[in-house]
């Protein structure tokens, strides 16, 4: 059980249980959906953040990894009218400038960047 009941008739019943299934788990909620319960819901199965170990970034980027012919590449996508500092944790391959860049990045207002990521699928 990963969480109980506080309130009403149901004090101490479990309103979250996990269940491993295969090499997966289930979880199975008895409740209503909230935007901040969904959040540590996303959180607590890495699909919040599922890029963190490759990049930080504000949430008006939008993150996506893609791959073809055996390389990997990561997609920024700057959709705020200010710009936004995003943190490269590995050295990845700026596909516009073929310079290697880790580290904190600046992308201007509504801009898109594409890195290819160094190590092979």
């Amino acid at each position: 059980m990963l969480a109980n009941y506080d309130g009403n008739y149901y004090v101490g019943r479990p309103a979250l249980i996990e269940t491993k299934v295969g090499e997966g788990k289930v979880l199975h909620f008895g409740g209503t959906f909230t935007r901040k319960n969904v959040e540590v819901f996303l959180e607590y199965t890495g699909v919040l953040e599922p890029f963190s170990d490759l990049i930080k970034a504000s949430k008006e980027c939008e993150i996506a990894v893609r791959s073809k012919n055996g390389k990997r590449y990561l997609f920024v996508l700057n959709f705020a009218k200010t710009s936004q500092e995003i943190g490269l944790n590995r050295s990845v391959t700026d596909m516009d400038t073929k310079e290697i860049v880790k580290g904190t990045v600046v992308l201007a207002p509504y801009e898109t960047k594409v890195y290819r990521l160094e190590e092979e699928l």
